[in-house]
């Protein structure tokens, strides 16, 4: 054991900070383990100043055993609980007890101190909003600046928070319509995930994690001051059945390094990223054959600085630039910025958003939609409900941008919300934020929200390059697509990339144009394939699909593979010109009928709107016609489409098309009993989801399958609320279960 002279002489080391590779835990417990408990504040100040709240925490702990009932003890337990991990609610019981006996003498350093200092009513105050106690914070904020010595600094910070209690008040009574799904354990663990990133078409999700590696090999690089883990990035792919793959830690992460997944650009070929590196910059990789590159600062000037740079994000038409920085000559704290694209293709100087995006508050996470207008972002000033709450601005036709709007509770909450991206069409969004039900300080959640949802009546292309006996596309091979619109106000041509781990590629398009895409050798600037579609002038969603075979050992484009493709409905105004590959609008449609269209000995024919379809006449043996129900427990709405009885009815199916049948029609019925719900909102909502999940989940099945393509019709028929009323006994599965279940029937 260290004599009391080596402990004071460690003591001094730590506290002048000569030798902080001797700060550790290990040293940190030794003294807690034989200090007095006039060292033990001492100690516990010094480093609760110096902001090593973890290693503070490990002498109150020692404290508190010796003096539980210590006002100033529990006030010191609450203040770094809020600290180390935002823990609102292991602070609250003890700044309960702190405020009871407060001090406007309070001596921080005096091992006699009894009682709390005042600015514990102004941590509890925040404890109690962090949790959506809205009212209790009011009071806490109050008592404080009533108390508060006038030079305090913490006293605008309460006036802070109190406006936001009162934006939090207003919004949650007028709550706006949408559903917020945890990820799940998939994605999600008891350390910190956020920032995510989807993928335009929802395969892919990036994002940060601060979980352990597998073999430790990251411990050594805690967050002295926090003991969290570094930031690691992280991809998850969906699955054919709708849920998510084991992620993937990216190659570029490094254990002694902070790296956080940022965006990803439209082509999908880099990603952005943030790294402690030097200091706080943007930095970026190249995304080649499923193996992300070497990380190198962003190649755009005036991007980085010497100041803190932390999220970005490039427009989809690649015009615009968002950055997120804290440099001089903005409103305070982290300001939006925006670089344009020049005529001659040169980037302007970075130009601040201005006074009704940032705030004298932080400003994070700008996300611009596939529109190239709407603006989605985070804000922490006196509009949000506390925290970080996300905001909506959109871009006038003079380049300036709307006052930032809150997207409402229960969008927003009185804890962080943030890192809103979504899927090209708008039909998905994920989003960081700390709910109930949680599993670390910060999850990743799924969010669906009509209001949001920018593309209502956006057209999406989605194509497909296939290559010959399934070989990967060679380093000498870059492979893109020009598409150009023709009869566009303006002609525009833009050029985008297929995935180089799928082929897969997506643009959005406008209703009623017509529209050239190119299929290019881009290593030699040469066309391979050309052809010509027109889209539906009908503005409902529409979702068209192209595709094309190419021998990458010729380099050509040899045929468009129907594998991809899938028919078109029955008088669309869809068609392509010369290869044969058609398009739908969203959902699966039903197959054109050969008798009504062709000659009965298996020659081609043509649909009303003039795409050629190869058309055979087959003897079908009449089919009877399938059923399918699955009851659920509580707020369960998903099934996967692999498992169990749904397997066994869809493979009923499959039969039945591999025998001749030539269409199909599976209805849903969906019920939800009258337990109220938390997680949804509303039972509506819940069976709504349930059929929506469930049709989600067979188009996907079926569609993914090229020989039952266009053969499968899903349709909605009821999302129903019925049963008994309830009476406090959501317990009482026998009563309710019989109403909450979705059903299947063929036609």
């Amino acid at each position: 054991m260290k004599t009391k002279s080596a402990i004071l002489a460690l003591l001094l080391t730590i506290s002048s900070g000569f030798v902080l590779s001797q700060l550790s835990e290990t040293s940190i417990r030794e003294i807690a383990s034989t200090a007095d408990q006039a060292e033990l504040i001492k100690e516990s100040s010094t480093l609760t100043k110096d902001e090593f709240f973890y290693y503070a925490e490990i002498l109150v702990d020692k404290l508190l055993e010796l003096e539980p009932n210590s006002p100033n003890l529990h006030y010191r337990k609450g203040f770094l609980r809020l600290k180390v991990q935002k823990d609102y609610t292991g602070a609250i019981p003890h700044l309960e007890k702190a405020v009871k006996n407060v001090s406007q003498n309070y001596d921080m350093y005096s091992h006699k101190e009894n009682k709390a200092p005042i600015d514990a009513h102004f941590y509890l105050g925040q404890s109690y909003h962090l949790k959506g106690d809205i009212d209790q914070a009011v009071v806490q904020f109050k008592k404080f600046q009533e108390l508060s010595v006038k030079d305090s600094e913490l006293l605008p910070l309460a006036t802070y928070h109190i406006k936001q209690c009162a934006q939090a008040k207003r919004l949650m009574s007028n709550p706006v319509d949408m559903t917020l799904k945890n990820l799940g354990t998939k994605i999600n663990t008891n350390s910190n995930e956020y920032s995510s990133v989807v993928s335009m078409d929802g395969s892919a999700l990036y994002f940060t994690s601060r979980r352990a590696w597998p073999n430790n090999e990251s411990d050594t690089s805690r967050d002295e001051r926090t003991n969290v883990l570094p930031e690691d990035v992280y991809v998850s792919f969906m699955k054919d059945d709708s849920t998510w793959e084991d992620p993937i830690k990216l190659g570029f992460c490094r254990p002694e390094q902070n790296e956080a997944s940022i965006s990803v650009n439209s082509k999908d070929r880099t990603i952005n990223l943030y790294s402690d590196e030097s200091g706080g910059d943007i930095y970026t990789t190249d995304f080649y054959h499923a193996k992300f590159q070497d990380i190198e600062k962003i190649d755009l000037e005036h991007v980085n600085s010497g100041n803190w740079e932390n999220h970005c994000m490039m427009s989809h038409d690649q015009n615009f630039f968002f950055f997120v920085s804290d440099r001089p000559g903005g409103y305070g704290g982290s300001d939006i910025y925006l670089i344009e694209r020049n005529a001659n293709g040169k980037w302007s100087e970075p130009r601040n958003l201005g006074s009704g995006i940032n705030t004298p508050y932080d400003e994070d996470a700008p996300f611009i939609a596939a529109d190239n207008k709407t603006l989605f972002y985070a804000s922490n000033g006196e509009k949000s409900m506390g925290e970080f709450d996300l905001f909506r601005s959109e871009m006038q036709s003079t380049g300036s941008w709307t006052e930032g709007v809150n997207l409402g509770y229960p969008f927003n909450s009185t804890n962080v919300d943030t890192y809103y991206t979504t899927t090209l069409d708008g039909s998905r969004g994920y989003m960081t934020t700390n709910r109930n039900d949680s599993h670390g300080n910060l999850d990743i959640y799924e969010v669906y929200s009509d209001e949001q949802r920018i593309n209502k009546f956006q057209t999406v292309l989605q194509g497909k390059v296939n290559t010959v006996g399934g070989k990967d596309i060679p380093d000498d091979l870059v492979i893109g697509a020009l598409i150009t619109c023709l009869d566009c106000e303006t002609e525009n041509t833009r050029q985008i990339y297929p995935r180089l781990r799928d082929g897969v590629f997506m643009a959005g398009v406008e209703p009623g144009k017509t529209y050239k895409l190119e299929y290019k050798d881009l290593t030699n600037d040469v066309v391979m394939e050309e052809e010509t579609f027109t889209t539906r002038l009908d503005p409902s969603k529409q979702e068209l699909k192209l595709a094309a075979l190419v021998d990458v050992d010729k380099k050509t484009v040899i045929d468009t593979d129907n594998s991809f493709a899938i028919n078109t409905t029955k008088g669309s105004e869809v068609g392509t010109t010369n290869t044969g590959v058609a398009t739908t609008d969203t959902g699966i449609d039903t197959q054109l009928n050969p008798e009504s269209n062709s000659s009965t000995d298996g020659t081609d024919g043509t649909d009303e709107a003039g795409t050629n379809i190869e058309l055979t006449a087959v003897e079908v043996a009449p089919s009877k016609n399938l059923e399918f129900m699955h009851y659920f427990g509580y707020n369960k709405n998903k099934l996967n489409v692999n498992q169990g009885k749904l397997r066994k009815f869809i493979k009923q199916i499959e039969a039945q098309l591999n025998k001749g049948r030539q269409s199909i029609t599976i209805n849903i019925y969906s019920s939800a009993s009258k337990v109220p719900t938390k997680t949804f909102g509303t039972n509506q909502k819940l069976t709504e989801i349930k059929a929506e999940n469930m049709k989600y989940d067979l188009i996907s099945h079926f569609e993914n399958k090229a020989k039952f393509k266009g053969k499968v019709n899903i349709s909605i028929v009821t999302s129903i609320i019925q049963g008994p009323e309830y009476e406090e006994d959501a317990a009482n599965q026998e009563k309710y279960k019989p109403y909450q279940y979705v059903g299947l029937k063929t036609e």
